[in-house]
């Protein structure tokens, strides 16, 4: 009777004794099912396990030229996937490589993609291969411009200042603020300049701290960062509260804080993983936050 249960306990976890996939036949299967239009999950164990990070990323690498965009646009994602979840920085440059060849896709619909993936990426993770390419599609003007000259911007591509420059004048509005943003973070002056007239034009209320700040935050430049911290430390309440059943405005410093957190060393405050301040009295964060800046007026700006 022992025999039989056992052998029928071995027969119920089948299953649990089988060989894996390697990292090629999982993206082999997955895209298939991907051309097929099947909708299938994720293959996570690509990026669970760090052993096959760099066998996965080789295996994805030739469908970034199959002829669908779904699967290259997957294959991409997969390729985010693994080095994103990756510690290794070989590994991480890798897929980084793998996904800057990729901007140049002849779907716009795959390098918007891109571009989103690209930002689960520090620029430490960016080799002088793919810092070439993201320099060298300036030229090119492609599609989902802004998107590449902030990136130009955030890798702190200084050698490209001179094409960003020379762009300017044949840029759309929205193109010719973004490019004034990446020369801004680039250092030049007359460009941060440009960027901080216009930015206080408008008063400080809900629009300007959603909108606007978040891209001064991105030049990373301290004049930048000092116009944040001037809000921080007025008493004017123009910014409405979260609260729905609150009738007053409150201070719009709340909301800038959350911006100042992450980019500035050595700050007393930090947020969460959705951006929100990782405290439980805000009035009290707040005066912690405003001694903190009266007291560090030289404060270090975190540039990545």
């Amino acid at each position: 009777m022992k025999i039989l249960t056992i052998i029928s306990l071995l027969f119920s976890l089948g299953p649990v004794f089988s060989y894996a996939q390697s990292p090629a036949a999982t993206v082999a299967t997955y895209l298939t099912a991907v051309r097929q239009d099947q909708r299938p999950a994720a293959p996570t164990e690509l990026w669970q396990n760090a052993e096959q990070h760099h066998d996965a990323l080789t295996a994805l690498a030739p469908y970034s030229f199959d002829t669908l965009a779904s699967v290259r646009q997957q294959a991409y994602y997969l390729t985010k996937q693994v080095g994103t979840h990756s510690q290794d920085n070989a590994i991480r440059q890798q897929a980084v490589d793998q996904l800057t060849a990729g901007l140049r896709d002849e779907d716009s619909g795959v390098t918007g993609r891109i571009y989103s993936y690209l930002e689960g990426f520090t620029p430490a993770d960016f080799s002088p291969k793919a810092r070439q390419s993201v320099g060298n599609l300036l030229s090119e003007r492609p599609p989902h411009l802004s998107q590449l000259l902030r990136l130009v911007g955030t890798l702190n591509l200084r050698e490209q200042a001179a094409t960003l420059r020379n762009l300017l004048p044949d840029l759309s509005a929205r193109e010719r603020w973004t490019a004034q943003l990446a020369l801004a973070r680039l250092g030049d002056a007359e460009a941060l300049a440009s960027v901080m007239n216009r930015a206080k034009r408008y008063p400080v209320n809900d629009d300007v701290v959603y909108e606007l700040l978040p891209d001064l935050v991105y030049t990373r430049q301290k004049a930048a960062l000092d116009y944040l911290v001037s809000i921080v430390q007025s008493d004017e309440k123009n910014c409405t509260s979260a609260n729905p059943e609150a009738e007053e405005n409150i201070s719009c410093g709340y909301r800038v804080l959350e911006l100042l957190a992450p980019v500035i060393q050595s700050f007393p405050l930090t947020v969460d993983k959705s951006g929100d301040l990782a405290v439980d009295d805000y009035p009290q964060a707040l005066q912690q936050a405003q001694q903190w800046l009266n007291q560090n007026t030289d404060y270090q700006v975190i540039n990545n």
